[in-house]
């Protein structure tokens, strides 16, 4: 492929990027041969202890019996409890003073 045909693909190629990257919103104005700037977004913090409630579902297969089903609900909602329990509990810790055990 000739030279010059490259240096115009690659040229409308690059156009095409940043002018759909800029419509969207990701990139500001890119200049040739720089690096582009990426909006960042502000985090958000979630202030509160995160609950799981324990779905209640059906396992349709003979190939388990009863009591192996109701080992895997039983198991199932002990890591939902334990989770609840340790998510309030770091919800409760304090967090300025958290840095300072290390």
């Amino acid at each position: 492929m000739d030279k010059h045909l490259e240096e115009q693909i690659s040229k409308l190629i690059k156009e095409k990027i940043n002018g759909s990257l800029k419509k969207s919103g990701y990139f500001d104005e890119v200049k040739p041969q720089s690096k582009p700037i990426v909006k960042q977004e502000k985090k958000q913090v979630v202030k509160e202890a995160l609950i799981t409630t324990p779905n209640t579902f059906v396992i349709k297969t003979e190939k388990l019996s009863r009591a192996t089903k109701q080992s895997h609900e039983n198991l199932y909602k002990k890591y939902s409890e334990s989770f609840n329990k340790v998510s309030s509990e770091l919800d409760a810790v304090n967090k300025h003073e958290a840095g300072k055990l290390a």
